[in-house]
């Protein structure tokens, strides 16, 4: 029963071993209806809001070039001005390829 309840705590304890680590950017995805990409970036700006107990949180990044907003959806995070931070690139068909264009997204992972 000791042996078990120590490979329990030795199981729990595996996803935290790493957490410290920068995670890599990871390659562009390409399919045929979309891709996406984990880039690491550096925060110019950061938005924030408050209106009783709800905030939001979005920052403005680098982009190929290009400020663009990476939007915290769950407000997880809590970034500064000149912080790393880790954003997920999705580009998809526009719906129903009613128009020429597709459409980029961008969200912080946390």
């Amino acid at each position: 029963m000791k042996s078990l309840f120590l490979l329990f705590l030795v199981t729990l304890s595996l996803p935290l071993a790493g957490a410290g680590d920068p995670v890599p950017a990871t390659p562009p995805v390409d399919t045929s209806k979309g891709w996406h990409e984990a880039i690491n970036t550096k925060v110019v700006q950061v938005f924030s809001a408050k209106d009783g107990d709800a905030i939001f949180r979005a920052y403005v990044v680098e982009y190929k070039g290009q400020q663009v907003i990476a939007s915290d959806p769950l407000a997880k995070t809590n970034y500064k001005v000149g912080d790393t931070v880790r954003v997920l690139v999705m580009s998809h068909p526009y719906p129903q390829n009613r128009e020429p264009y597709g459409l980029l997204a961008f969200s912080v992972t946390p």
